[in-house]
Formats: C-alpha cells, structure tokens, sequence
C-alpha cells in the first residue's frame, strides 16, 4: 500500500510499463510527471489518465512539449480538449486539415498557427472565418480574391475587409452581394465598398447613408452618390461642397436652398457646366456663373439654360461664343446638332437659313417652333419635322396645316396632332383642285431663299442638306370629306384620346367613335351624347375588350348604370364599378357579381338611391342571406 503512494517507485515503475497508473494511487495517477511518463510510452495511454490530466490544458500542452508535438493522436486530443494547444505542434501537425479543423471548431482565428497548407485549402480557411472573420488575415492570398470566403469573413466581421484580396476591394458585384447580404448595416464594409464604387452608397443602409463621414468619404469619390445620402446631408453645405466639386451635375441631388448659393453653384457650374439646368432661375442670369457653365466640359449643354436676357447683350454673346466655340454659323449648326431645340437661341438670319434648321429639325422635329415664318411654309422641311415628331405640325404654316399628306404623317407619329391641324374646306371628291398656283409661288420664294443665303467667311455658298435636290410639291388647302374621315380614323387608332379635337361629324360616327375606345377604353366619355344614349352603343363599346376593360365600363356606367350588364367577370365583381352603376341607377345591382350582391355596405348604398316605393323590389336582388337582414329589411320599409 505505501509503495502506491511512493511518488518515485511510481514514476520507475510507470517508465518501466505504463499500465502501473492503474494500481498507482489516485493523487499519483493525476500528478503530470507520472502522467508524462506514460504518454512517453505513446499517446494510446492518454485514456489510461484520470481526466484531470486528460483534459487538463496544461497538462496537454506540456505533453506536446514533452514529445516535440510530433504524435498526430495526441495532438489532435490535445486540441480537441483545448484549442489553443495547436501552437504546440509540430510544423507538419499544424498543416494537417483534420488538427486544423479541430482547432478551429474552438476558435477561427487559430488559423494563425496553421500551416501553408492548410492556409491555402478553402475549406479550413471558410470554417476559420465563418467563426472569425479576421481569420481571414492567414489565408492565402488567392482565397483573400476567393468570393465565398470574402463574403463570409466580411459578413462574419467587417473589420477583415482590410484583408480582402486587391482583386475583391475592386469588385463591385462583390460588394453589392455583400452589402445586399447585410442591410448595409455593416459600416466598415460600406466604407470599403466606396472606393470600388461610391454609388454603392445606395446598398447602405439608412443609419450609414445618414452617417456624414460615409457620406463625405462617398461624395469625394463620386459626386453623384449625394444622390443616395440623407435628405438631412443632401442639406449640408459641406457635403454639397465636396459632391459638386467632384462632379457638378451632383448639384441636382442638393437641397433645394443650396442650389440657390452662389458659391456651391460657382463650383459645380465650374466643374460641368451642365450643372446649370439644376441651377435656381436668378442664378442663370448672373454673367459669372452663365460664362463659367459654358466652358468646356458640358458647355455645349448649357446654353439652353443660361438666362434668356444674357442672349441680347452683345458683350456676353461674344464671351460666350468664344467659351463655347465661336459665334458663327458653324457653332450653331454643332449646338444645334446636338439639341436642335437650341434654335431657339440661334439670331432671326440663322433661324431663316435652310440648312441651319434642317440640321435642327433632324435633331428633333419639334425645333420646327423656332424657324422663321417663311421656312414653316417650307413643305418639305415641314415633312422633315413630322418625320421625326408629328406635333411639330402645331408649328407649321396654317395653309400646311391643312395639307392631307403633312396632316397624316403627322398623325401616323402622334395622333393626338390632330389638334393642331387647321379646320379644313371641305369640297365634294370630284371638285378636287391641287390649287398650283398657290403651290408654284411658294416653290419660287424658296428658291429665291435658297439664292439669298449669306455667304461664308471663305466666300462659298454655305452647303444646304438638301442640296441638289429639286424643290416640287403641291400645298393643298382643301380636303374632300372621305379624306378628312380617312386621317380622322389614323388619328384615333394611334391615339383614342385624338377623339377630342374631331369635327362633330366624324364624333358622331359609331366607327370612328368605337375605334377610339377600342384604342384607349377611357375616351368613352367623350363620345357624343347621342351614342352615349344608345344601348347598342354602350354594349358594343364595353365588348371591345371582352367586357373585362373596367374603365370603359366604368365610364358606360357612369353614363348609365344599366350598361353593367354588357360587362364582363371581371367589372361585375369591381366594386368601385358597380358602386358607380348604382349611383347611376341602383337596380343596375341585378348585374353584380354574386360576392358583390352579399355586401351589406353597398346593398345598403344601393337602397339610400333608391325612391321608397321601389326600395323592397330593390332588395330582392341581393343575396338571400341580405334580404333577412334586419337593418336592410328597415332600409327597405317605405
């Protein structure tokens, strides 16, 4: 008995065959040098110890020691009872995945003590930052580029965006993803996401696009990310500053108290004068601001915007030009190239020379507003215009106006240019006259405008588009019936609204009439009285779309209430539908759906419009269950 607890003879006996722990006495079976001398004899001893030794870390740890850290199943119990232990390996144990994995299940960041190995498998490296994002600082670096183990250390700790690889701080689908993953909550990550891309601002979330150091770091990337701040820092001069001084256009994004100061202004007008057209009017005016817009870059773009009073001074004209280009025809026909409604700027000589708006109208056919009176009688730049835009016609000559050719080209584009064309002569078919007199002495002012084109600098005739072309036309200024019908019913199928701005006649015919609905259902309305009144009428226009079209059944209720029982399913089970058919005409409550016929609210609705004397006649179209309800049975009493 004294022999077991004799610390030596237990220590010789132990290093002379590990199975005497076992008869060893208990506090020399927990005691380490005892338990060390049994594990020299191999780690399949450790379950011979007690646990204290067994699952003692210190014991553990000055096990590995003891044996150089080089026994795989020591170490892996060892770091299996206690993580940390995994610095007391050996090199080669510490580049095992399985060690790894279990050290890892403890802690990510002992990812550390691995080796290149295992810092360079996917799978150890995405357990490590799955429990500690950071852990991301011992990848490898092609796993510092890896999407998946990016996102996962990012979203684990944000903090490890600074260990991304070069490849992922770049990658803005990347930080969509992320940013998308976490709210935008995740300050740090946004803050990185910025310098791949400022606007991904916009993935932030409210507390960080409200967070003036993000918002400023964004801004001085990308102006044009004040866009996704907070309405407070879309109000903070400072912010504005910065935003408009990387990019003048961010001025848009400003409150609108900034976009009056003279100084957030001057510096976003400097930096892009296109940044004008968001500019408060008085400011337009101001010399300074209106000759900075105008240099380059975006010049171009803001001479539509500088104020209109600057064009009549001829000192502002001359430095504007200059800023823009110079002040000569050829500056014209380049603006107007690019925005053709910039005519309007352009002097009376040049808004009466042929070439100069042909350029304009092939920009954008509603520039035909600014040529002069003689080149809106012009037919073929005229058809140019409608070419491009059919309500240009509101701008031509009133005899064009009346032209069946200019008149259905116009509204082949837009039908509602119907308005604007001019009331025409009707004349029966067979009287037809091409009038050419009328026709030649315009031709003849045009060729005499052509031969009064001024010269260029160099003393050539400026070049016209449609040089070498023959001038030829008729103008027409009567129109038969069977025509004037014919671009009546162009008009409404590319428009139904166009129904509004035909003669009386053409608004009484069914066809016309029901082609309009048939393109737009809500023009019903506006069909004549005398249609509106017609059942027939009303069933064939609420049929045009299967009866399921709700608002040009709407509309036929409206008119009368009745009309509900050419609709389809669909409006009879439309409760703001059947709720106008009964304030029409209540028993148009016969023609509701069934779920309809057991609302209480709008039975009820339905007998408050209904004389006293009909009220119980009214009931009995709704449902069973409503005709014994007390308070509609009171309702209903005369």
């Amino acid at each position: 008995g004294d022999c077991r607890r004799d610390r030596q003879l237990v220590l010789e006996a132990v290093t002379r065959d590990p199975e005497a722990i076992r008869v060893a006495a208990p506090a020399l079976q927990a005691d380490h040098a005892v338990g060390l001398a049994t594990l020299a004899h191999g780690a399949k001893h450790l379950q011979k110890l007690p646990q204290a030794l067994s699952h003692g870390p210190e014991f553990l740890a000055k096990a590995l020691i003891a044996t150089g850290g080089c026994d795989r199943d020591l170490a892996t119990a060892a770091v299996l009872q206690h993580a940390p232990n995994i610095q007391f390996l050996a090199e080669g144990l510490r580049d095992d995945r399985w060690v790894m994995f279990a050290a890892l299940n403890s802690d990510g960041m002992l990812l550390g003590f691995g080796g290149p190995s295992v810092r360079n498998d996917r799978d150890v490296v995405l357990a490590a930052v799955q429990k500690a994002g950071r852990a991301l600082d011992f990848a490898s670096e092609s796993l510092r580029n890896d999407v998946t183990v990016g996102s996962a250390a990012v979203l684990q700790d944000d903090s490890s965006v600074e260990f991304l690889g070069e490849e992922l701080k770049s990658s803005v689908p990347f930080f969509e993803d992320t940013l998308r993953a976490c709210q935008g909550s995740r300050r740090r990550l946004l803050l990185a996401a910025l310098e791949a891309d400022a606007a991904l601002l916009r993935y932030g979330s409210q507390e960080n696009r409200a967070d003036r150091n993000i918002v400023l770091e964004a801004v001085g990337l990308n102006g044009e990310a004040l866009l996704h701040a907070s309405l407070g820092l879309r109000a903070d001069r400072e912010v504005v500053f910065v935003a408009v001084h990387n990019n003048g256009l961010a001025l848009q994004f400003a409150d609108l108290a900034l976009r009056h100061d003279l100084d957030v202004v001057r510096v976003a007008v400097q930096q892009n004068g296109a940044a004008i057209r968001y500019v408060e009017p008085a400011l337009r005016s101001d010399r300074e601001i209106a000759l900075l817009a105008l240099s380059p870059p975006g010049g171009d773009q803001a001479v539509g915007f500088v104020g209109t009073a600057l064009w009549q001074d001829p000192d502002f004209l001359v430095q504007a030009m200059i800023a823009n280009g110079g002040a000569d025809r050829q500056v014209v026909l380049t603006v107007v190239g690019q925005d053709g409604l910039l005519l309007s700027m352009a002097t009376e000589t040049l808004r009466a020379d042929r070439g100069v708006v042909q350029t304009a109208i092939d920009q954008n056919g509603l520039a035909l507003e600014f040529a002069s009176e003689e080149l809106r009688q012009d037919f073929y730049l005229v058809q140019s215009a409608l070419q491009h835009c059919g309500l240009a016609l509101r701008f031509a000559s009133d005899a064009l106006r009346s032209s069946p050719t200019l008149v259905k080209l116009a509204v082949q584009q837009d039908g509602l240019s119907l308005e604007f064309m001019r009331t025409p002569l009707l004349r029966p078919p067979k009287e037809k006259s091409d009038t050419p007199e009328n026709a030649d002495s315009q031709i003849e002012q045009q060729q005499q405008q052509q031969q009064q084109q001024p010269q260029q600098q160099n003393g050539e005739p400026p070049k016209l588009l449609d040089e070498g072309k023959p001038i030829e036309g008729k103008v027409e200024v009567e129109v038969d019936a069977e025509t004037y019908r014919e671009i009546s019913r162009v008009a409404i199928e590319n428009d139904g609204r166009a129904i509004q701005f035909l003669r009386q006649e053409e608004r009484l015919d069914r066809t016309i009439v029901l082609a309009a609905v048939r393109q737009n259902g809500s023009v019903l309305d506006q069909a004549p009285q005398e249609l509106l009144q017609d059942d027939a009428f009303l069933e064939a226009a609420v049929d045009l779309s299967g009866g399921e079209d709700a608002e040009a059944v709407l509309d036929a209720v409206n008119i009368k209430g009745v009309a509900l029982r050419f609709a389809g399913p669909g409006p009879r089970a439309n409760r703001r539908v059947v709720l106008a058919a009964i304030h029409n005409d209540p028993f148009s409550l016969r023609y509701a759906s069934d779920v309809l016929k057991d609302d209480k609210a709008l039975v009820l609705e339905a007998l408050r419009h209904t004389p006293s004397a009909s009220k119980r006649a009214l009931l009995e179209l709704a449902s069973d269950r409503l005709q014994q309800d007390v308070a509609l049975v009171v309702e209903s009493l005369p």
